[in-house]
């Protein structure tokens, strides 16, 4: 029988934390051929400090063609289950080019809130994300990658 809990939400909360944490052990390290990727991916997660509260941004700089983007990809696959809100992005610099920084933020809430949100202004779209996101527990990774030189 699972241990007595004070509230039935919190109870279910304890629940699929531990299923989760579980089912991640489960899938397959599709990293695992890479080359150094292991020691690079524990060094990125020791950096985020998972667990110890506030708001962590690790920044991951190099050439191109140098495993940024697959290593901040293998670092989301193996903790974002932990949180109640997570979503990667790649390519940032190209995509606010292209499309704007008001897209990318919608595009953000969108995915982590499951809602079809509309930002307004940069300025409407920061308040937005502290907003909704205040009482979360989450893990936006947001993979802005750039290259070298």
């Amino acid at each position: 029988m699972y241990p007595l809990c004070s509230h039935e939400a919190k109870c279910i909360s304890d629940i699929v934390g531990i299923i989760s944490s579980r089912l991640s052990s489960l899938n397959t390290n599709d990293n695992k051929d890479l080359i150094g990727i292991e020691t690079r991916l524990q060094d990125l997660k020791s950096k985020l400090e998972i667990g110890s509260g506030g708001v962590r941004m690790v920044g991951i700089w190099g050439v191109g063609g140098g495993g940024k983007t697959t290593l901040a990809s293998a670092a989301y696959m193996e903790i974002s289950h932990q949180f109640e809100a997570s979503c990667l992005f790649e390519n940032i610099r190209e995509e606010s080019s292209k499309h704007g920084l008001k897209k990318l933020q919608e595009n953000f809430l969108s995915l982590v809130l499951k809602t079809n949100e509309v930002v307004r202004s940069e300025i409407e779209g920061r308040s937005m994300i502290k907003r909704r996101l205040c009482h979360k527990r989450r893990d936006p990774m947001i993979g802005l990658v750039r290259e070298a030189g």
